[in-house]
C-alpha cells in the first residue's frame, strides 16, 4: 500500500510542478477504500496548494526550534482564547510560561489558535467568532518529557488535549 501511496504522490507532484507550475509544501487529502471486486487501493481526492499543518509543526518545530522531539495536539480551554495573552494563561504554570521557554525545559507554541478576528478601516482588531480552541506544538527533549507537559498543563490549569483527527503529530529528530 505503501508503494502505490507513493507512487500516486509522484504523479501528483509532478502534475503540480508541470500542469500548475506550483512547487513547495502543499497537501494531498486522500483516501484508501476496497473496491467493488475487493481490492484495496489509495484515491487521490484533492491537492490543496498550502502547507498542511503537519508541515508547519515539522518547519517549527524540527527546522526552527532543532526540538529532538515534538508533539502536535488540538488544546482546548475552559474560557475562550481572545488572544495571546489568553493562550498564554493557560500554558503558565508555577510562574514558568511555557509559550516563552525551550525545548530544554519544554515549551508550547500556538499553531492556530481558532478564534475569528476581524480588522476594520481604522486598523482595530476585534474577536468575531471567539473559540476555545488551538492547535499547539509541545516540543521537548523525547516523547515522555512531552507527555509530561501536557500533563502537567492538564493538571494545573483545566485545559484538555486530543489528537488531530488522523492521530496526533510525533516526531523525533533525527540524530
Amino acid at each position: 500500500m505503501k508503494a502505490e501511496i507513493d507512487r500516486q504522490f509522484q504523479a501528483v507532484a509532478r502534475y503540480a510542478c508541470e500542469q500548475l507550475n506550483l512547487y513547495g509544501l502543499v497537501g494531498v487529502d486522500f483516501m484508501i477504500i476496497e473496491g467493488s471486486d475487493g481490492k484495496v487501493r489509495p484515491v487521490m481526492i484533492e491537492l490543496n496548494g498550502r502547507p498542511p499543518i503537519s508541515a508547519c509543526s515539522h518547519i517549527v518545530g524540527t527546522e526552527k526550534l532543532k526540538a529532538p522531539f515534538w508533539i502536535s495536539r488540538y488544546m482546548w480551554t475552559p474560557d475562550n482564547l481572545y488572544s495571546a495573552a489568553d493562550f498564554e494563561r493557560f500554558v503558565t504554570i508555577n510562574d514558568t510560561n511555557y509559550a516563552r521557554t525551550s525545548p530544554d525545559e519544554g515549551v508550547v507554541i500556538p499553531m492556530y489558535l481558532a478564534s475569528v478576528t476581524h480588522k476594520d478601516e481604522a486598523g482595530n482588531s476585534s474577536v468575531v467568532v471567539p473559540k476555545n480552541w488551538a492547535q499547539v506544538l509541545v516540543a521537548g527533549r523525547d516523547k515522555e518529557h512531552c507527555e509530561e507537559i501536557f500533563h502537567l498543563l492538564q493538571t494545573g490549569t483545566g485545559i484538555h488535549f486530543t489528537r488531530p483527527n488522523s492521530g496526533s503529530w510525533e516526531h523525533e529528530l533525527e540524530s
